[in-house]
């Protein structure tokens, strides 16, 4: 009995290390990058900044993680994703704003999307498979990242209304509208957590998502023509 509760300790111990070093070495680079990317920028330029982004954020996801906090999860992880564009990358409050959305929704979407497909492949329940799953959905959301980044260099896609050196002038307009909306999709992509770990709920998760997809695109697509009539 005593061997076995020693390889189950070590084997825990090397599970939570596992945890700490996926998210430090792929996961929260690779988001914080394409994140970048999105709104062109050279990812050179903010080498230090997303190492100890994705330094912090290991932190953080190896404590929701290993404890199973569904609070740090649903609240601590994101206010920690939004901080770090904010403080480390030094991107006004706004923009930081705008950046994190985009980042959080498109690694919650490619992330829920994989548990879908799991789920009914192999057919697990998806609450329950959404709860003990890490490993698989952080090598899934590391690889999308990193296509996505060559589609985005190699197309040359991407936004530039979103300044990463602050400047003295903010257009009015943007001031006024970007809190309600991002108010609008925090408040969504929030419901849509609670909704798996707490309620259990897919009706207010798909919901959720679309809503929040459906607001966030109309936002993107407003700014995008406003920066292209202003060209």
């Amino acid at each position: 009995m005593g061997y076995r509760k020693t390889y189950y300790m070590e084997m825990d111990k090397m599970k939570e290390t596992l945890v700490f070093l996926g998210s430090l070495l792929t996961l929260w680079p690779s988001l914080f990058a394409l994140s970048l990317t999105i709104f062109r920028q050279n990812t050179r330029n903010y080498f230090n900044q997303i190492l100890l982004s994705s330094l912090v954020m290991a932190y953080v996801t190896y404590w929701t993680q290993t404890y199973h906090l569904g609070l740090g999860i649903a609240f601590v992880q994101p206010v920690s994703v939004l901080l770090c564009f904010w403080l480390i990358f030094k991107i006004r409050f706004v923009h930081a704003l705008i950046v994190f959305t985009q980042s959080y929704i498109y690694g919650f979407v490619v992330e829920i999307l994989f548990y879908v497909l799991i789920s009914h492949i192999k057919n697990i329940p998806f609450i329950p498979l959404a709860r003990d799953s890490f490993f698989m959905p952080m090598i899934i959301i590391t690889i999308f990242n990193i296509l996505a980044i060559l589609f985005l260099r190699h197309f040359r896609i991407g936004f530039s209304f979103v300044q990463f050196r602050k400047n003295k002038y903010i257009n009015p307009e943007i001031i006024r509208i970007v809190p309600r909306i991002i108010y609008y999709c925090l408040g969504l992509t929030f419901i849509s957590l609670i909704s798996i770990y707490f309620l259990q709920s897919k009706i207010t998760l798909v919901t959720s998502i679309s809503c929040s997809l459906m607001v966030y695109f109309y936002y993107v697509y407003f700014l995008y023509n406003k920066e292209m009539s202003d060209d």
